[in-house]
C-alpha cells in the first residue's frame, strides 16, 4: 500500500518495448538507474503514435509523455523509497509526472 510519493524524481528518457514504456537510463538524486517498465496509475493508458512513438495517456485522455522525451516520473512510496514491483517502477498516482 502507498501513502505518498518520492521527494524527487527519476528524471531521464521514454523508451518504447512493444507497447509497453520504460523509463531507461535515469537518475534519482544521485543514483543511476537501470531500464524498469512504468507502471502507470489507475486508467491511465498508452497508445501507438506516428512515427512508432507510444504515448502515455492519463486518465482524461489527454497526452501526458511520449517516448523519446526526458520525463521526470514520482513514484509511489510508503517509506520515502521507490516502490518497484519486480523490475516495474510504480508511478505515483497524486503525481506521476513533472
Amino acid at each position: 500500500m502507498t501513502s505518498g510519493c518520492t521527494l524527487e524524481a527519476y528524471i531521464g528518457p521514454l523508451t518504447a518495448d512493444g507497447d509497453e514504456v520504460r523509463f531507461s537510463g535515469g537518475r534519482w538524486g544521485s543514483i543511476e538507474l537501470s531500464d524498469v517498465h512504468v507502471l502507470w496509475p489507475s486508467r491511465w493508458t498508452t497508445r501507438r503514435s506516428f512515427g512508432g512513438t507510444v504515448e502515455v495517456l492519463d486518465a482524461s485522455g489527454q497526452v501526458a509523455a511520449r517516448t523519446g522525451t526526458v520525463v521526470s516520473i514520482w513514484a509511489a512510496s510508503s517509506t520515502g523509497s521507490a516502490l518497484m514491483r519486480g523490475d516495474t517502477l510504480v508511478a505515483c498516482p497524486m503525481q506521476p509526472l513533472g
